[in-house]
């Protein structure tokens, strides 16, 4: 339900069969449930007016409807989550009536609700804000330094510099201090006025050597930001990663 003060919100989860590393990791079990649930069961415990999952699969579908969801039928092409939401978006009847658009991955189950509410508010503060999305901070340890996890860089008014499966930024040896690096999260929020020109954007360099559709934006000149949030989120890409869910799970003081 929406809070007094936020704009009018639908949320839209990306959640496509065909993971290149994880093919159905959506529906893998976690606790008795699919992972999407988890990732539905909080985005409608959040602020948000309206929340539906957007998939190409047929077993995803049903399974989505089996607990509850409302769901759009996509397209297989689909290079990116938020490709698959704006065409979501655009089917849905009463769309309209939504500034905003908030893309929640299908592979986050401890994305929290409050950081949804908080990404909400944030656009609230940043009106001059096409996208906002959400990072948590961390030291460097084998787990930021691995590629499958995007690091970003800010300014000094929240606005995203860059993004890289780097660890940006580099510490020189010389330098006398240790970055603390900026872990994105995958959530994004998007003006869905703006969304008709975000889908025309040709791809750019960057984006096809880091395999990151966010450097499209960037390289286009769309003003990202960026709020920190606090952490106990991550995507579920790998085998190795849906073990870590479920032990992080069932060691839960939260988990039923």
């Amino acid at each position: 339900m929406k809070a007094d003060g936020l704009l009018p919100a639908i949320g839209i989860i990306p959640a496509r069969w065909a993971s290149a590393r994880l093919p159905g990791k959506v529906l893998a079990d976690l606790g008795g449930k699919p992972l999407v649930q988890h990732v539905w069961e909080k985005a409608r415990a959040s602020h948000l007016s309206r929340v539906v999952i957007a998939t190409d699969s047929p077993e995803v579908a049903q399974a989505a409807s089996g607990f509850g969801a409302e769901v759009v039928m996509t397209a297989q092409h689909h290079p990116n989550g938020s490709a698959r939401c704006m065409e979501a978006f655009e089917k849905l009847d009463g769309g309209e009536q939504f500034p905003l658009l908030i893309n929640i991955q299908g592979d986050e189950p401890f994305l929290s609700p409050a950081a949804i509410n908080s990404l909400m508010e944030f656009m609230a503060r940043k009106p001059h804000a096409v996208i906002g999305t959400t990072y948590h901070t961390e030291t460097l340890s084998p787990h930021t330094g691995s590629e499958s996890v995007v690091k970003l860089v800010t300014d000094a008014d929240d606005r995203v510099l860059y993004f890289s499966r780097a660890a940006i930024p580099h510490r020189r040896s010389d330098a006398g201090i240790n970055p603390v690096y900026k872990i994105h999260t995958g959530i994004y929020a998007f003006r869905t006025a703006h969304l008709y020109q975000l889908k025309k954007l040709p791809e750019s360099r960057l984006e096809l050597i880091e395999c990151l559709e966010q450097l499209r934006w960037l390289y286009h000149g769309i003003p990202v930001y960026a709020l920190e949030t606090p952490a106990g989120s991550f995507s579920v890409d790998t085998s190795e990663d849906l073990e870590r869910a479920r032990k992080m799970y069932f060691h839960s003081p939260n988990t039923p």
